[in-house]
């Protein structure tokens, strides 16, 4: 799995905001975040937060002083939502390299909501060419990933995300990673993992997703990987 290029470890913050009262508005607009370019009228799952924000970079210390600074900020208005800090573990392009089938019909996930103040340890993203009435999406989408859209240089890209505990997302990731490269209908493909650094809640019980807390893999009958 390929890092980042020129190997610095890149670091994502993001503002996920439910409610974004104008004085957090005010703020985000001059702060160093861009927001989100999420095409917001595709959004069906009901996952993403209505305001997105984000900034990246490779400096841990101006990671840590923005996430420290934004949260100072935003705990002082009505902001509901969260902040997260990210690393992010690995980046890869997926290529077409088994030519024979693999299925996802074998993991049986488990999913569950966070206790109060509890945030999700790590999570995949998957960005591919969107086509309707994807199989390949359907079949990701049965184990619990959801999508979101974007506008890439190649088109309209989806991106598909799961979020959970490392031990789980640990156990399905090459099962995944094996099934995109055994499809020669998709393009435009990449994997990534982001592992939660830092997080900030507004409220102990802010809307997050479920998360993925254990994977059963079946195999010959047996099963394993809980």
């Amino acid at each position: 799995m390929q890092q980042e290029p020129n190997n610095k470890r890149l670091f994502h913050l993001h503002v996920d905001g439910l409610c974004l009262p104008l004085a957090a508005a005010e703020y985000m607009a001059t702060s160093v975040f861009e927001e989100t370019p999420f095409c917001k009228e595709m959004m069906g799952d009901g996952f993403e937060a209505p305001h997105h924000f984000t900034l990246k970079t490779t400096d841990p210390r101006t990671f840590k002083s923005t996430f420290e600074d934004t949260v100072a900020y935003l705990s002082k208005t009505e902001f509901e939502g969260y902040v997260e800090g990210e690393c992010i573990a690995y980046d890869m392009d997926i290529e077409h390299s088994i030519s024979e089938p693999v299925s996802l019909e074998n993991l049986s996930p488990e999913f569950s909501d966070l206790n109060p103040g509890e945030f999700r340890e790590t999570e995949l993203h998957i960005t591919l060419k969107h086509h309707e009435n994807h199989k390949a999406v359907a079949a990701l989408k049965r184990i619990g990933f959801f999508s979101a859209f974007m506008d890439k240089p190649f088109g309209l890209a989806e991106i598909l995300t799961v979020q959970g505990s490392k031990r789980a997302i640990g156990a399905l990731e090459n099962h995944v990673i094996r099934f995109l490269q055994s499809r020669d209908d998709i393009s435009d493909c990449s994997i990534k993992r982001e592992d939660i650094a830092k997080f900030w809640l507004s409220d102990p019980n802010v809307k997050r997703a479920q998360v993925m807390q254990d994977l059963e893999i079946n195999q010959r009958g047996n099963v394993s990987g809980k």
